[in-house]
């Protein structure tokens, strides 16, 4: 059971922060494509047809990465993000996802996120292709909230953004600035998540080290301070990181979930359109066409915390029962040296020591043999000494 439950736990505490762009690409587009150095070539070139003087110039002489990075930004999150690379860290879905929004008909051109300075949905450019399949609204960025993206994989996320480079800087930058670039890019979304990796994670490893040393003890070899002591307390220290990881759980899901998106199965208009609340909120279960179905972006979160959730519960009831076989073992390892002390105390009852006669006190001590009382205190002594040991063997 600990086993499984520290399974449970390693996976999902890995994953919380780490939803596959896939899901949020599905949720914002109606597919998981994400954009690639073909999709954002076309856009480029989208851009520099449509700026005046660059028509002409050499290809993307034009362009420099605050200007490209600023048409996936709208103002608030320009002004957020003092790093234009973490800025794009935090782009939202126009940046990752390469189909346009069903919201966005084909006919209508005129909602371009780069000229109205939003997030979407809109099209990047006049001819940005659409899915053709229905979508769901995801919850917008605020001040304190960096939006669905935060909790996307970074793998995926450095993926998209060296295309992203490959299209802007093909043939000025070597293959090894396109490393070292996309491994800051790397690094940086990595050290944003390690923190609440971190909590998610200590708990179920301080478990498994105190369920280790719990079973050491019932060998005689470990029996001994201070593995039983060490055991229990570090068994003690998981149950606090355990309710830890709980609480961190809990507020990954309100942060993301509960408080940003509303269940509207069951409900028509005036109260839903188009998959959003009349308060403009996100539909957790309707998409933009209006029929009943799940957002694939919140449905691989419940899942990877309900999968958390079930493995700490596991967990926890296999740490107290670990806790209660260290306090089996402690009392059994008592009991134990309780029976070798009274054959000890039995020992010095019942047994004397063996001493050779004393001497007459006529006879000087100059006349005894050394050799014959040294020969009867070494036959004492191994008497004692056998004695000893088979009064303790058959007590034990």
């Amino acid at each position: 059971m600990l086993f499984i439950g520290i399974v449970m736990q390693f996976y999902a505490g890995s994953k919380v922060a780490d939803v596959p762009l896939f899901n949020l690409c599905m949720t914002y587009s109606g597919s998981g494509d994400s954009m690639g150095v073909d999709d954002f070539n076309n856009f480029f070139d989208w851009v520099e047809a449509n700026t005046p003087g660059c028509a002409n110039t050499t290809k993307r002489s034009c362009l420099t990465y605050a200007s490209a990075a600023g048409y996936f930004l709208n103002m608030d999150e320009k002004a957020k993000y003092g790093g234009l690379v973490d800025r794009l860290r935090y782009a939202s879905e126009v940046f990752y996802c390469k189909y346009a929004p069903a919201q966005v008909a084909s006919s209508n051109n005129s909602v371009l996120c780069g000229l109205a300075g939003v997030s979407g949905p809109c099209r990047l450019w006049t001819k940005q292709p659409l899915s053709g399949k229905p979508n769901w609204y995801t919850a917008a960025a605020t001040s304190d909230y960096k939006g669905s993206i935060a909790t996307v994989s970074c793998m995926d996320k450095v993926r998209v953004y060296r295309s992203f480079l490959n299209a802007l800087f093909a043939g000025t930058w070597s293959a090894g600035d396109l490393n070292s670039a996309a491994g800051r890019f790397l690094a940086g979304c990595l050290a944003d998540k390690g923190g609440d990796t971190y909590v998610l994670v200590i708990g179920p490893v301080v478990a498994l080290f105190g369920a280790i040393f719990t079973v050491l003890t019932f060998f005689r070899h470990f029996a001994g301070p201070p593995i039983p002591d060490l055991g229990m307390n570090l068994l003690s220290l998981s149950i606090v990181l355990l309710l830890v990881g709980f609480w961190s759980i809990t507020e990954v899901t309100t942060k993301h979930i509960a408080g940003r998106y509303q269940y509207c199965s069951g409900a028509d208009a005036p109260l839903t359109a188009q998959g959003r609340w009349y308060d403009q909120s996100p539909c957790a279960d309707k998409d933009t066409s209006g029929a009943d179905g799940w957002n694939p972006f919140v449905v691989r979160t419940l899942w990877v915390q309900t999968i958390y959730i079930a493995g700490g519960v596991l967990t926890f009831l296999a740490v107290v029962t670990f806790l209660g076989l260290s306090g089996m073992a402690e009392a059994f390892s008592s009991r134990r040296f309780e029976k070798y002390l009274g054959a000890l105390q039995a020992l010095t009852h019942t047994h004397t020591l063996f001493l050779p006669p004393s001497l007459p006190p006529h006879l000087s001590p100059s006349n005894t043999q050394p050799t014959f009382l040294a020969l009867c205190s070494l036959l004492s002594a191994l008497s004692l000494s056998l004695s000893l040991s088979l009064s303790l063997s058959l007590s034990l």
